[in-house]
């Protein structure tokens, strides 16, 4: 006996439920001008930014809940 009904959803579908679910966003950035707020995944953001990965390493969910972007620098 399954406890979920088995449905034919498109891949692109099932990725796009787990990116808006905000239960499954684990970090909140902080638009550095704006002050805009983004719930996000930590292991995807720490995938493209090297800044971000070293703070997600550093600092545990609790203790970084969420996290201002910095100003871009030339």
């Amino acid at each position: 006996m399954t406890l979920f009904k088995e449905e034919k959803i498109q891949p692109e579908r099932q990725i796009y439920d787990f990116f808006k679910n905000e239960a499954l966003s684990d970090v909140t950035l902080i638009h550095p001008t704006s002050g805009a707020l983004y719930r996000v995944h930590r292991v995807i953001i720490a995938s493209g930014s090297r800044y971000m990965l070293e703070a997600f390493m550093k600092h545990s969910v609790k203790m970084l809940p969420k996290i201002r972007v910095p100003e871009p620098f030339n």
